[in-house]
């Protein structure tokens, strides 16, 4: 395929990808890399060598081809433009090469520094010499994640898997909102939704300046049973629930203190945690390293972060500054929402969202167009970033990887995880929810709210709970 025919092919994206977004339509995108790859003569991937930032010209290894016939090992690639592009390069980066033309001096899609680039081959260099003159933008909401994963990607499709999702056919929350009765807690100020007893239906644990409370699900209500599964003090703003020691019982973190499920009481677990410098963000009980335990990870609004590799055994944390300066977060999640199987946190603020990665393989912080492709300040309710942000991780398609949905005061987002780090935006997502009247509740950052399997489908519903104890669903029937 000719430039012409990309540019051509372009054109069709941009109408796509202007339509996948009303509400009640199927998102979709039609230019994918599994198009790209099978249209291409030639996919090989390979890594910078080193930069001469004088003539613009980076040396770059080719390191396994993936469809056809390599140039060579060696390819030599100009970067005219865009200037950012050169200015973010460093040796042993990824690259992937997509040869979409021979003849002549060729012509090829570049993807290095995380950026879609047009490229044509200079005559008489065999492929050997390229030059970039411009960015492929428009193809950015079809794969807009980091080189090496999709280095990753062309290396399934190589295989003849294809893990990326290109598309979701659902409309969220269509079941709206309902009333679920009332609880015994008023002016509570955070919820967690999960199983404590073993029979597979979501209960709860509120937090209020009143104290915690724990109330099994009973049908449709919830019993209180704080007083049998033991007094849990008065948490503050750090809650999570796991299965810490790995018996198969849901465990509790709130604040320094690490509850153990017993069965049909908590126990106090010999261990405490230091808590980081400011005002809470956000808390998990998460495999951080990779060695199937369940770790403690605290993150307050300065950005301080600590870690305690394997709860249930305490030690010593590990302080890290997840960020520092911005807009003042409100919100936070850790889960795997990158490309490297690992965890990154997602923080929001009024700036929009960022991904944090909490190791260096995850790669630099990234903002809502690096994980979706999309500029949200072209759409007129976002102009000015989100208003008040609250956020809740959960799944919406039974996949497996973490989404995130998003409450402000200007509208609702949600971030469908197509995996390798990308993300779907959906910026109509409150459209089944309000299309029959507004909300029966106010969200705020404090809002209470929380996901639960209500369904036993791995989909999860929302759980909100008004200052009068009045629990809401945001129900998401499949």
């Amino acid at each position: 395929m000719t430039h012409k025919h990309y540019l051509s092919a372009l054109l069709c994206v941009v109408i796509i990808l202007s339509t996948i977004f009303p509400a009640g339509a199927l998102i979709k995108v039609e230019w994918t890399v599994k198009k790209l790859f099978a249209e291409s003569k030639a996919v090989v991937s390979g890594k910078v060598v080193d930069i001469d930032k004088e003539s613009s010209v980076v040396n770059v290894s080719l390191t396994k081809a993936l469809k056809g016939k390599s140039p060579g090992p060696k390819i030599r690639v100009q970067i005219v433009a865009p200037p950012e592009v050169l200015a973010t390069l460093a040796a042993d980066q990824p690259l992937v090469l997509f040869v979409s033309e021979t003849e002549g001096g060729g012509k090829s899609v570049i993807h290095v520094a995380d950026t879609w680039l047009l490229a044509n081959g200079v005559p008489n260099s065999n492929l050997l010499v390229w030059r970039v003159v411009q960015a492929w933008d428009a193809v950015k909401q079809s794969f807009p994640g980091r080189t090496a994963a999709l280095a990753a990607l062309v290396a399934e499709l190589n295989a003849g898997t294809d893990t990326l999702i290109n598309a979701w056919p659902h409309k969220p929350f269509v079941g709206g909102v309902k009333t679920k009765g009332k609880v015994p807690v008023q002016k509570a100020t955070w919820m967690l939704a999960d199983d404590l007893n073993g029979d597979k239906k979501p209960d709860l644990i509120v937090g209020s300046a009143a104290g915690t409370k724990v109330l099994l699900a009973n049908g449709e209500a919830y019993d209180d049973a704080t007083a049998a599964w033991g007094a849990l003090g008065n948490a503050g703003g750090y809650h999570a629930s796991g299965d810490a020691n790995g018996d198969g019982k849901t465990d509790l973190l709130l604040d320094g203190a690490l509850w153990l499920n017993q069965g049909t009481t908590f126990k106090a677990a010999a261990v405490t945690f230091d808590l980081p410098k400011g005002t809470p963000l956000a808390s998990a009980l998460i495999d951080v390293n990779g060695d199937q335990k369940l770790d403690a990870v605290f993150l307050s609004a300065t950005g301080e972060m600590r870690i305690y590799e394997n709860a249930a055994l305490g030690g010593v944390g590990k302080t890290v500054a997840l960020f520092t300066g911005g807009e003042a977060p409100t919100f936070a999640a850790f889960g795997d929402f990158g490309d490297t199987g690992r965890v990154h946190a997602m923080v929001l603020s009024k700036a929009g969202v960022i991904r944090y990665a909490l190791d260096a393989a995850g790669g630099t912080p990234a903002d809502l167009q690096r994980l979706t492709g999309v500029v949200i300040s072209k759409n007129e309710k976002f102009k000015y970033g989100l208003k008040n942000p609250l956020g809740v991780a959960l799944h919406m398609n039974g996949e497996g990887k973490p989404d995130l949905f998003v409450i402000a005061e200007n509208g609702f987002l949600l971030l469908l995880n197509r995996g390798l780090g990308t993300f779907f935006l959906d910026e109509t997502a409150a459209h089944t929810l309000t299309d029959k009247g507004p909300l029966p509740f106010k969200p705020t950052p404090a809002t209470p709210i929380a996901k639960a399997d209500l369904q036993g489908k791995n989909i999860d519903d929302l759980l909100v709970l008004g200052e009068d104890g009045t629990l809401y669903v945001l129900s998401n029937p499949r």
